[in-house]
């Protein structure tokens, strides 16, 4: 099976176009409608995080794994900094996206890019969360 490659702006109309050509991508490739819904939600996540971030190109990257789906968001963004899980205020409107993606993902992380920039990365399991 094919992979999903999509090259995006960084800004925020970006994040729903990517979101439903991955849903229906997904739905293609066969995987259940629960890590569709999960992989949209996470690759919501990711790309917000670039936009906000990275502030740069980004790339979207799916690949089937079985039934389940390994997603990575790409920028090149020369700043050293990784992403991480962090504390946040109880009442910010902001900084749960990671705790989402940890929620969701049966395993997540991030690195320094070959090129330039990095690689935000998350694998969505095929059996129910909870269970993995």
């Amino acid at each position: 099976m094919p992979s999903f490659v999509l090259e995006l702006p960084s800004e925020l109309a970006s994040v729903p176009r990517a979101r439903a050509m991955l849903a229906e991508t997904a739905a293609r490739w066969g995987c259940p409608p629960q890590v569709v819904q999960d992989a949209c939600l996470v690759l919501t996540e990711l790309l917000s995080n670039g936009v906000v971030h990275a502030r740069t190109g980004l790339r979207a990257v799916a690949v089937p794994t079985g039934a389940g789906i390994r997603l990575e968001v790409h920028d090149s963004s020369p700043l050293p900094l990784l992403p991480r899980l962090g504390a946040h205020e109880p009442l910010s409107a902001n900084g749960r996206g990671l705790v989402i993606v940890a929620a969701l993902a049966s395993s997540w992380g991030c690195s320094q890019d070959a090129d330039q920039g990095k690689v935000v990365w998350a694998e969505i399991a095929a059996q129910p969360r909870g269970e993995q």
